[in-house]
């Protein structure tokens, strides 16, 4: 018989992760030909795992182990006993075998949690496990090649449901079908707070947010709110998915305290509590009936009805008036804040001529407000007058007042008051309400109008001499009740918020109240309420520094004030001599520093005797020349 040929290599046609086919051609030889297949674990078949001869062109293999190499070669066998030559078939890897439980959880925090399985392929086996947010696994949320039987999961989101499932894959990247989702649930946390809660407030509600953080999508929130710190009682609450919650039914003008926690979505306990502490208040009732008192060149006042002080829900903290010239408020705001209690408020620093809106807001505790609207209204243009100082003349300012209280305003610049082109100007005009204007000087002031009074400026200088200040009055507008004689000069001092008199002398027969001033500000003429007694008689300026008009100390005069009406006064040297003496005429009297001769005194000091009702009262005073 002819010899057999060597059999042509072909492909694996099957394999399994516990069985495997190899195949060849016949290469040339008839039917009835036999042929020996060999399977090894070696590449060079050194040791032969399993031998199969079969008259066909492939044979099958049995019992092997999974994701294991197996190499494979065969020969045809002569008929008169030996074989071809061998041809070799190469290799393949068994599959592996999917794997399986017992399946545990273990290591669970908000983040993460580890997965065990049973391998069920020799090592070193690689396996993939993924945790997916839903049973189907449209996507996946974190998965994690291991060769352990053990994969652990990290940043993963707080309180969210994952559906674990593990495949093997064999030598070649081949994997198994996944195991069935395995279902397990990561530990709850507190949500985050944000810089700003409060997303929305009125009277009666409250809507406050919080961030997630961590905490997955779907989470349930529990928020509640409370007057009580302890939550002792009238608690609020809200079970949500939102990461706001809005509170309806509250008192006005209250304090709350807030807090939030999620709901958890396993059987463990529910997450800890994000204590907002004493997180907002609501805002007060609106205040009713406002409206706008009086509008003048650069300031406005309004006034309303006032909430009661008590009970704290009925009441405010506090009132904020604002005027803008935008009727949405979306340009620059002016405003004036104002007690609980009060039941108007002025607001200053508005522009000439200009529309403005006006709103009241009742404040809360935070100084949030609740807003009613004012009408609008229009600020005049007052009259100005100004005049540049030249070096060889002074300068005269008059012009007619925008009040009709006064008449005329005239200021006179004196030469070497000013340096030559200095601007100075006076401009009529007040920017609050003086009706609750006060000084310490006086028992009390009643102003010769709300909002009479007048500003000189001089480009940021004062004067280096005195100016003097005329105004001349209408004696038809004095208020009912005061006298005349007791119209004084007084300047607003800024930095105590009261008023200080500046020495002025009135002449009611030229009507007329004049005043030398050291310094340029804003000034208003006031009638000085006389005092009940002598206790708190003033002499002012002390000392009296005459002879220095660039002096905090200088005046054109010394002012006695705050005593009662028609007091004596007398001025005596520290020897006796009597230097001066007068009437008070409405508890004020002013000393220009000359004798009862008509001459300047000299420096020193002198003693002032007041004597009212059978009382006494003796003052050393200063005077610097």
């Amino acid at each position: 018989a002819t010899l057999a040929a060597a059999p042509a290599a072909a492909a694996f046609p099957f394999v399994s992760a516990s069985s495997l086919t190899v195949a060849w051609t016949a290469g040339g030889n008839p039917s009835d030909t036999s042929y020996q297949a060999d399977l090894s674990l070696a590449s060079d078949f050194s040791s032969i795992l399993a031998s199969s001869i079969t008259l066909s062109t492939s044979a099958g293999f049995a019992s092997l182990t999974s994701n294991s190499r197996y190499y494979a070669r065969v020969a045809a066998l002569h008929r008169v006993g030996g074989s071809s030559a061998i041809t070799v078939l190469g290799s393949t890897i068994t599959l592996v075998q999917s794997p399986g439980g017992p399946y545990a959880f273990s290591g669970l925090s908000s983040s993460g949690f580890a997965f065990a399985f049973t391998g069920n392929n020799p090592y070193p086996t690689q396996y993939v496990a993924r945790a997916c947010l839903s049973p189907s696994c449209s996507s996946v949320a974190a998965s994690s090649n291991t060769l352990a039987e053990t994969v652990s999961f990290s940043g993963l989101l707080s309180n969210a449901t994952y559906y674990v499932s593990a495949a093997a894959l064999n030598g070649a990247g081949t994997p198994t079908p996944y195991t069935a989702a395995q279902a397990t649930a990561t530990l709850v946390v507190a949500p985050t707070a944000l810089a700003s809660p409060v997303t929305e407030r009125s009277s009666a509600t409250l809507q406050f947010s919080w961030s997630p953080g961590t905490l997955a999508p779907g989470t349930t929130y529990l928020a509640e709110v409370s007057s009580s710190a302890s939550f002792a009682w009238a608690v609020g609450s809200s079970a949500t998915m939102n990461t706001r919650a809005l509170f309806a039914g509250l008192q006005p003008n209250t304090p709350y305290y807030g807090r939030v926690r999620a709901r958890s979505a396993s059987a463990a306990p529910d997450g800890p509590v994000l204590d907002l502490g004493l997180f907002a208040a609501t805002l007060p009732l609106p205040s009713p009936a406002a409206a706008f008192k009086s509008v003048f060149f650069t300031s406005a006042t309004a006034v309303w009805q006032a909430l009661p002080l008590a009970p704290s829900s009925a009441a405010c903290q506090g009132y904020r008036l604002e005027l803008s010239a935008s009727p949405g408020f979306t340009g620059a705001i002016v405003s004036s804040t104002v007690a609980p209690g009060a039941s108007t408020a002025t607001v200053t620093g508005l522009s000439y001529a200009t529309t403005y809106y006006a709103r009241l807001a009742a404040l809360n505790f935070e100084g949030q407000g609740n807003y009613v609207s004012i009408s609008s209204a229009v600020t005049a243009l007052p009259p100005i007058s100004s005049g540049t100082v030249s070096g060889s003349a002074g300068m005269t300012l008059t012009l007619p007042s925008a009040f009709p209280e006064l008449s005329t305003i005239t200021l006179a610049v004196p030469l070497g008051a000013f340096p030559a082109g200095t601007n100075v100007t006076v401009v009529p005009e007040m920017t609050e309400d003086l009706s609750l204007a006060r000084s310490n000087q006086v028992a009390g002031l009643t102003p010769f109008g709300s909002n009479v009074g007048i500003e000189i400026t001089a480009g940021g200088l004062q004067p280096a001499v005195p100016v003097r200040l005329s105004l001349d009055y209408d004696p038809a507008r004095v208020p009912l009740g005061q006298d005349p004689r007791t119209l004084r000069l007084f300047t607003y001092d800024a930095a105590g918020g009261q008023w200080t008199m500046v020495p002025s002398q009135v002449d009611v027969a030229a009507r007329k109240l004049t005043a030398l001033l050291s310094h340029f500000s804003v000034f208003a003429p006031f009638f000085v309420t006389a005092g009940a007694d002598l206790s708190a008689v003033q002499a002012f300026p002390q000392p009296w520094e005459l002879g220095d008009a660039g002096s905090p100390y200088w005046a054109s005069a010394l002012q006695l004030s705050n005593m009662p009406a028609d007091a004596s006064v007398r001025i005596l040297t520290v020897t006796g001599e009597l230097v001066a003496e007068a009437t008070a005429a409405g508890g004020v009297f002013a000393w220009d520093g000359s004798n009862r001769f008509g001459r300047k005194a000299a420096s020193g000091t002198y003693i002032v005797v007041v004597r009212s009702g059978g009382a006494t009262m003796v003052r050393r005073v200063v005077l610097v020349r």
